[in-house]
């Protein structure tokens, strides 16, 4: 019953409430491909109501999920560092979003920063530019430059994470990115 439940509400990760004992039987019933999919586990009673279970649950995967955005902050600043498939701070990821490199663009929650527009191509920059390097266009100052930055990664099918909290990514300059290339 579960693999057709997981199936057909095309579930993507999975976390189990229950006892110790029943978690762990619960996991070895499940296919190996299901089994990758267990992002985290809570201890629960039987008898609990619909409510504790959602906030349990809520709670659990809101845990989860810090720690995964963390370990992409962690990875995105280590090849940064080395030269490889990220980049740290505005500048560099403003360059990778016009070049279409970005494949998981990392934000801190309240970052925001003006900077300046190409008119003709859109390119992003905090940068003061008399004439836009890709298409000679002109400028045009804007309030809103990471927000930009996240349309447009978007635009260009880049998985966008608004980091909450997260003091190595404030550190990096509030913004990182892992590439594609």
């Amino acid at each position: 019953m579960a693999e057709s439940f997981f199936m057909h509400h095309h579930t993507r990760r999975i976390m189990i409430g229950g006892t110790d004992d029943n978690i762990a039987r619960f996991m070895t019933e499940l296919p190996k491909s299901w089994q990758s999919l267990i992002v985290g586990e809570f201890p629960m009673s039987m008898t609990a109501s619909r409510d504790e279970v959602l906030d349990k649950a809520t709670e659990e995967a809101l845990k989860t999920q810090k720690e995964v955005t963390g370990k992409l902050v962690e990875r995105a600043i280590t090849l940064a560092a080395k030269g490889s498939t990220g980049v740290i701070g505005l500048i560099d990821t403003l360059n990778a979003i016009h070049e279409g490199r970005v494949k998981t663009l990392l934000v801190s929650e309240e970052f925001e920063q003006e900077g300046y527009r190409c008119k003709g191509c859109g390119y992003l920059t905090t940068q003061v530019l008399q004439q836009c390097p890709f298409c000679s266009g002109e400028f045009e100052k804007i309030d809103t430059a990471v927000e930009m930055a996240v349309q447009e990664s978007l635009r260009k099918s880049a998985e966008v994470k608004v980091v909450q909290d997260n003091q190595q990514l404030k550190e990096a300059g509030q913004i990182a990115a892992l590439l594609r290339y």
